[in-house]
């Protein structure tokens, strides 16, 4: 089951990099934020912590229900046009995306080596973040580059989780509550830039150069 969901995890954020419309990539982070969150109940159950379920259910209420809606009211008000394109395109990220894989798969293995399917899942975890990594260098728009640094969190939470067996209950509180805080601050920062520039394309901020 959780090579399953590691599988699906990992392709989900490999889909985000080639997508360009912001409704799409916000229901491909929802759809990875579901699956993390079915993974983390999953950790709970096998090592028998409750506050673990806490994480999960947590986990649905920030970052598939509460930072969506952010997102959506955000992008409405804005009224942001869609990305016309990629730095790169398509068949070279999902090169780049293919080395970034085995190079989270060696990392894995040299912390985890021979610990399947935790190091099936550290591999994804770390994967992930450097997809969400990968994800903000390719993308103009600054919108887009907010859900990658969501999916970057996502994967950090993932590797936290598979490391630990479960963070103390405190520490995903802290989390938690760090990311919804974060995610307000860029709601502030991208309707002060659209403001501003009348647009999120981060290629006007050159305009802001003295």
């Amino acid at each position: 089951m959780l090579n399953l969901l590691g599988v699906a995890i990992l392709v989900l954020a490999l889909a985000m990099l080639g997508l360009r419309g912001f409704n799409r990539s916000l229901n491909v982070y929802a759809m990875h934020s579901l699956l993390l969150a079915i993974v983390t109940a999953i950790t709970g159950y096998n090592v028998a912590n409750m506050h673990v379920y806490v994480a999960a259910v947590a986990t649905i209420i920030i970052k598939v229900v509460a930072i969506p809606l952010i997102m959506i009211k955000l992008v409405s008000t804005m009224r942001v046009r869609q990305e016309s394109r990629l730095l790169v395109n398509a068949p070279t990220s999902f090169i780049i995306a293919i080395g970034l894989m085995m190079l989270a798969s060696h990392m894995a293995r040299l912390t985890m080596p021979g610990q399947s399917p935790f190091e099936t899942m550290l591999t994804v975890g770390i994967a992930v973040s450097m997809f969400g990594m990968l994800l903000i260098v390719l993308h103009k728009d600054a919108v887009i580059q907010v859900i990658g640094l969501l999916t970057m969190e996502n994967g950090f939470f993932l590797v936290g989780l598979i490391l630990t067996g479960g963070m103390p209950f405190f520490v995903e509180v802290g989390i938690f509550f760090d990311i919804l805080l974060t995610s307000l601050l860029l709601w502030v920062y991208l309707r002060r830039m659209n403001f501003e520039l009348k647009s999120t394309n981060t290629m006007h901020l050159n305009q802001l150069r003295g």
